[in-house]
């Protein structure tokens, strides 16, 4: 099968969206599928506002949009809401070409921390773009809980992810990687590991992007 994934966050860049979607392309394709990756790194870029790291190709409508026409995937995926996105949703619709969305990160609660919009009124735009989509994906139940109560009942999957890594245990000191959406996922996955029976169990969480969104607080 040709798969083709859209995003407007990819490598150079260092984010869970980047390492969600090069495993996602890294397991297909020992599948055997075939997948290609429309990204920035073809077009012209701006840096995002409060978010510079991320580059977004602004005026990548036409030519993503051929980019799309001449590969001619059996599935197309948009991974994100960004310019890009919002051209391959267009080109998808024009032409009744079937797509999944994801939602990797709490946008709305992103926007809101930095610029005071109401969270309405993202998740309105939210509605609009993955609303046409087969399926919206989702890294975890919190944040599945979070779209079906803004309104995406029918459509909303889980993605089963690996959110926590251990990366050393030793003397009573974990020290994990952190990938998920929401921290406390983190905290779903104690008793499995048997944490929470160690009461004098130090934690080292190293979280990749630690914003306001993601509900990580000192303590």
């Amino acid at each position: 099968m040709k798969v083709m994934i859209v995003t407007d966050a990819w490598s150079p860049q260092v984010n869970g969206v980047v390492r969600t979607l090069t495993t996602t392309r890294r397991e297909m394709q020992a599948m055997g599928h075939e997948v290609d990756i429309l990204s920035p790194l073809e077009f012209r870029t701006l840096p995002c506002p409060t978010y510079p790291d991320i580059r977004l190709s602004i005026l990548a409508g036409n030519a993503a949009h051929q980019r799309i026409r001449d590969y001619a995937p059996h599935a197309l995926h948009i991974a994100t809401e960004g310019p890009l996105g919002l051209a391959a949703r267009r080109y998808a619709l024009r032409n009744n070409l079937p797509f999944t969305t994801a939602y990797h990160t709490r946008f709305p609660e992103y926007v809101k921390a930095r610029t005071g919009i109401p969270l309405a009124w993202t998740y309105r735009f939210l509605r609009w773009f993955h609303g046409p989509a087969r399926a919206v994906m989702a890294p975890t139940p919190a944040v599945k809980t979070d779209l079906e109560a803004f309104g995406f009942e029918r459509h909303t999957h889980r993605r089963q992810d690996v959110p926590v890594v251990i990366h050393q245990r030793n003397s009573g000191h974990v020290v994990v990687s952190l990938s998920c959406s929401d921290a406390s996922c983190f905290f779903q996955h104690l008793p499995a590991r048997g944490a929470r029976n160690q009461p004098n169990l130090r934690i080292t969480a190293v979280v990749r992007r630690p914003c306001d969104e993601k509900h990580i607080t000192d303590g």
